[in-house]
């Protein structure tokens, strides 16, 4: 009888340690399963989060792109690295690596990794200050250069203008008829200072409009017809993370210190457009009629306007490259000591923003897991 009851025992105890077993093990690969899915969710949060600063990375390094949790408590952790030995950052090649987490005292953690190679942006040429197809009056001791200048704001900041080369050209290049009167102390400077061409003979007016056609409909954001901004500043989370949401939020280009200088948007206008704020913006500006910028605005980056351009104030300043495609055939106007400056590095920092430089996959197989 005692012998029959440790038999039963001993089978009790086995078919208790199988049961156990079991369930740590379908306990592990749902965690594993929890884990992976963080994994994955890593790799699109690095993608929505790719920014200017990856383009600016040297061969070999890493940054943090991501970390988030999910709904279900899992979490993730994602990075990216610089693979190629290369310069050029419209053929640069990276890992990145997303580690998940399950959420649970049996933990569980799973690696996926993607292989990328940046986006080629296919954006304007930088051909002068100012290329336009219409007549042009500069007044009043303003100032179109096409001297190429690094702002003041980013000469000690590590990375930013990472090519700082001189790269002068024209002051104002003129297609077609149009042409330029100076008055009353205005200075139109560069090599040389203005260059007349036939009315488009590359085609290079025509890609600019196709280009502002095409990225209207990336735009970070839209602005109504006939609008006038008071009111444009960066905004910040309470976390101390930028707020890209914010409509009056253009970025921070006088502060390379700040969460929001690494935000490059891409704004567009659906008609005229007056800009009466005291502040600054960075990125892409595209506006569909007439650009009208009033005292003490600062803009660094790409302007493409498809009407004419008036700008006037001491301390108004462009910083890039601005397009005006003149299809009103208005006269545009630079006037009351404003400035337009030739500048590369705000020019190409533009073209490195997030949606025009997404990553593809290199190839069909450029996903893998990383087994531990």
């Amino acid at each position: 009888m005692v012998f029959a009851i440790v038999i039963v025992a001993a089978v009790v105890s086995i078919g208790y340690l199988a049961a156990a077993q079991q369930f740590r093990v379908g306990l592990a690969g749902r965690q594993g399963v929890a884990a992976f899915f963080a994994a994955e969710a890593g790799l699109d949060a690095g993608l929505s989060g790719w920014d200017t600063a990856i383009a600016t990375l040297q061969p070999g390094a890493t940054r943090p792109l991501a970390s988030g949790r999910l709904a279900t408590g899992a979490a993730y952790d994602t990075r990216v690295t610089r693979l190629d030995a290369g310069s050029e950052a419209g053929r640069a090649r990276y890992l990145m690596v997303s580690t998940g987490r399950a959420h649970g005292p049996w933990g569980g953690r799973r690696q996926v990794a993607l292989f990328l190679q940046a986006g080629s942006t296919n954006g304007p040429c930088r051909v002068a200050a100012l290329a336009t197809r219409g007549d042009l009056t500069v007044d009043d001791a303003a100032v179109i250069s096409g001297f190429d200048r690094v702002p003041e704001a980013w000469a000690d900041a590590p990375g930013t203008c990472a090519e700082r080369a001189v790269r002068s050209g024209p002051g104002v290049v003129f297609y077609g008829d149009g042409s330029l009167t100076a008055i009353a102390d205005a200075a139109v400077r560069g090599r040389p200072p203005t260059r007349q061409l036939a009315d488009d003979p590359t085609g290079w007016l025509s890609a600019a409009d196709r280009w502002l056609a095409d990225l209207a409909g990336l735009a970070d954001h839209h602005i109504p017809a006939d609008a006038v901004l008071d009111r444009i500043e960066p905004a910040v989370r309470p976390e101390r993370t930028c707020d890209r949401l914010a409509p009056e939020n253009w970025g921070a280009p006088d502060d390379p210190g700040h969460p929001c200088f690494e935000y490059l948007p891409i704004i567009h206008s659906e008609a005229d457009l007056h800009i009466a704020a005291r502040g600054s913006g960075q990125g892409v500006l595209l506006v569909e009629g007439d650009l009208e910028i009033d005292d003490g605005f600062q803009f660094f980056g790409v302007v493409v306007v498809r009407g004419s351009l008036k700008v006037r104030g001491s301390d108004s300043r462009l910083h890039g490259a601005v397009i005006v495609l003149n299809a009103d055939l208005e006269v545009s106007e630079v006037t009351s000591g404003a400035r337009i400056d030739l500048a590369s590095c705000p020019f190409h920092r533009a073209l490195l923003g997030p949606k025009l430089h997404l990553p593809h996959p290199l190839a069909e197989f450029a996903w893998l897991e990383i087994l531990e």
